[in-house]
């Protein structure tokens, strides 16, 4: 069909190019042409078609995981807080974590500010948790934060 339209194509320009008489293969075959006025003829110059390949569309997919509500009140700072002195919620995430991993993106959503014992720790109805959960959702894979 494509060669088809092609040669259609390509005979009906060299025709309505033409201000002379079209070739007589033309005229015999279309009462149209053989119907028209013809002047002196004037010389066509035909170039080849190129034909042109279209790629298809690439189909891509991504595997989106997201959590939340990660929401620190004082107890779970307890059950965080290390010997040291510092906090180590990781182990809270163990369960979740090969889910998180196998994912393309994944998200967490965070619903407490992140601004350490500096600005100091707070439950309800204030919220401010300690950095080290924005290193537990970095280690269980989560690669984007908000908040």
């Amino acid at each position: 069909m494509k060669k088809y339209v092609t040669v259609f194509t390509l005979c009906f320009m060299l025709v309505g190019c033409s201000k002379g008489s079209a070739p007589n293969i033309l005229v015999e075959s279309s009462p149209v042409i053989s119907a028209m006025e013809t002047t002196s003829p004037k010389p066509v110059v035909v170039e080849k078609l190129k034909t042109v390949e279209i790629e298809k569309p690439k189909i891509t997919h991504a595997k989106f995981v997201a959590i939340g509500d990660i929401l620190l009140h004082q107890s779970v700072y307890k059950d965080g807080a290390t010997p040291e002195g510092t906090y180590n919620f990781s182990p809270m995430f163990q369960k979740v974590k090969p889910f998180l991993e196998r994912a393309d993106i994944a998200v967490a959503n965070q619903e407490t500010m992140i601004g350490g014992q500096e600005l100091g720790l707070s439950s309800y109805p204030r919220f401010n948790s300690p950095y080290e959960i924005g290193d537990a959702l970095k280690e269980a894979g989560i690669d984007l934060v908000t908040i």
